[in-house]
Parts: C-alpha cells; structure tokens; sequence
C-alpha cells in the first residue's frame, strides 16, 4: 500500500501541512496517522478473514517492519489477533472511508409574529452614540461610559475597558 505523506496531500490542496492536520482532526475527529492506521488495519483484517496469504505477507503490505508490531496494532484495533479473527470473522471492526459533507443552511425567511405586550420596567443605564458604525468620538464615548461602569465595581466592563483601550 502506498505512503502518502500528509504534507504532499496539503500541498495538493495548497494549504500548510499543518492547517491540513488540523483541519482534518477539527472535520474528522481523527488525525491523519490514525485515520490511516485504521482504515489500513481494517483492509488488513478483511485480507486476514480472505485467508489466502500468509501474515507476515499482510504485516508487509500495511507498512509494518515485523510481524510482531503488526499483531499487537492489529490486536489493540480489533481486539483479537489475526489468527483469531480468521476463526471468527464476525470479530472484525470496520472502519469505512469518511465522507465528508459539509452543509450551509440558513438564508431562509424567518417566520415571526408581532405581539403586543404589557409595558415591562428595564433596568440599566442607557448611552447613545453617535453614528451606527462607530467613529472616534463614539469610542471615546464608549470607553468613558465603560470606565464609569469599570469604577463602580463591574469587573466585565473593566475587562472590556482594558480591550477597547488597547485598539
């Protein structure tokens, strides 16, 4: 079985090897390693139950050096050895290629309805600024009311206070 190296997969994709790593672990739940370990061991456990070649020969294709560290990745996998699997073919655990599917939803009108209600109380200060998008005299405004918040005691405003005066 060819060895595909993760990198040369990233660069087919034109990203960084690693932002593909962490992308493919963040989408799959798995990392490139043991996506592949995996599906490897599960290809090798369905050649085991074929029976028609010799461990050694599968350990081999799967990319092991010996036949030793095959049987334990392919015992910790499926929880049986490869002997005892081709005896009882119903041990097997599968392991099927992802498919990935990524779906945008959204977009669509919202049903709402408009009620009226009885008049409630709000409780909190009220600061207008300036313009909808903000400017210079809307920040300052900002950080002004946000220290006055910050002075009597709101640990939050405070928090904010500290990032706005960063900008």
């Amino acid at each position: 079985m060819e060895d595909i190296p993760a990198a040369d997969v990233a660069e087919a994709v034109h990203m960084s090897s690693f932002y593909f790593q962490r992308g493919f672990k963040i989408v799959t739940g798995y990392t490139v390693g043991e996506y592949l370990r995996n599906r490897r061991l599960y290809l090798a456990g369905l050649d085991v139950i074929k029976g028609d070649e010799r461990i050694i020969d599968i350990s081999c294709r799967y990319g092991y050096d010996t036949p030793e560290s095959f049987t334990r990745a392919f015992t910790r996998f499926h929880g049986v050895s490869p002997m005892q699997l081709k005896a009882q073919p119903f041990r097997i655990r599968t392991f099927l290629p992802l498919t990935v599917e990524i779906a945008i939803r959204g977009g669509e009108q919202m049903e709402y309805t408009v009620e009226k209600t009885d008049a409630m109380k709000m409780i909190g200060n009220m600061y207008k600024l300036g313009s909808l998008y903000g400017g210079e005299d809307d920040l300052e405004k900002a950080i002004e009311w946000y220290q006055k918040a910050a002075d009597l005691g709101n640990s939050d405003a405070q928090s904010y206070l500290e990032r706005l005066q960063g900008q």
